[in-house]
């Protein structure tokens, strides 16, 4: 154990997390890790938060994610503009498109990745710093989510 690191594991195995209930970093809004995350991410994090606490393996959580959430998620930039049926639509996909695209270009200046699938999400938050990898007794890949110290974006991203 490291001394005065605080994790989601660490706190559900001293019964300190409700049941059904998830923690977050008050970093992360407090750092303003919210605007560097591709919404994936955002979305996904109270999801591993609360599968950390329920002891699930990596591979678990991953097929958690995969299983519980929308596909539509992952923004394909190559696509072509959905069908849209109103000005408000056409607006929603312009922001959104554009907050992504930006995002996207700031990972990849950075040498990170806008993430594609479920594995990616999960591998963009361990780059980050926000999760990290343990083996339990029986070799099975845990994941455990940092509360502190949580990283700050200035010291991840050189280049915005």
């Amino acid at each position: 154990m490291d001394h005065g690191k605080i994790s989601v594991r660490q706190l559900s195995q001293l019964d300190m997390i409700p049941k059904g209930k998830c923690i977050m970093p008050q970093s992360l809004y407090d750092y303003g890790w919210i605007s560097c995350l591709p919404i994936v991410n955002i979305i996904t994090l109270p999801q591993i938060s609360n599968c950390i606490a329920l002891e699930y393996t990596k591979d678990q959580i991953i097929d958690f994610l995969i299983n519980n959430n929308d596909r539509g998620l992952f923004w394909k930039f190559h696509e072509t503009k959905p069908n849209l049926n109103s000005l408000r639509e056409v607006n929603e996909f312009n922001l959104y498109f554009t907050r992504e695209q930006n995002l996207r270009l700031r990972l990849e200046n950075n040498n990170l990745f806008y993430p594609q699938n479920m594995q990616e999400v999960i591998n963009l938050f361990i780059r980050l710093g926000f999760i990290i990898e343990i083996l339990d007794n029986q070799r099975n890949v845990l994941l455990d989510l940092i509360i502190h110290p949580f990283p700050r974006p200035e010291n991840i991203f050189k280049i915005i």
